[in-house]
């Protein structure tokens, strides 16, 4: 697969689109599963990604592309940001 890290734009977009949802839903797997495909369809560039793709690929492929992609645009454990940084 290849994809591109979200930017601050695409991640405040998708944010947005959580906030409407959350206002009308009470289930937090379903908020959680729509976060991570919204996620996966702005960055993945190639293969082409849509609904249907969604739906039938392997089951593991989004929760590791949406890893993927978090790490890659800068989401880090506080472990992993410490091994980033330098104290003076």
């Amino acid at each position: 697969y290849i994809y591109h890290h979200l930017t601050r734009g695409e991640w405040r977009k998708i944010k947005e689109i959580m906030n409407k949802l959350k206002e009308s839903s009470d289930d937090a797997e379903l908020i959680e599963e729509k976060l991570k495909e919204k996620v996966v369809l702005y960055c993945v560039l190639f293969p082409s990604v849509n609904e249907q793709w969604l739906d039938n690929c392997k089951a593991g492929v989004l929760d590791s592309l949406y890893q993927m992609i978090l790490l890659n645009s800068g989401f880090l454990t506080p472990q992993q940001a410490m091994l980033l940084t330098t104290q003076l």
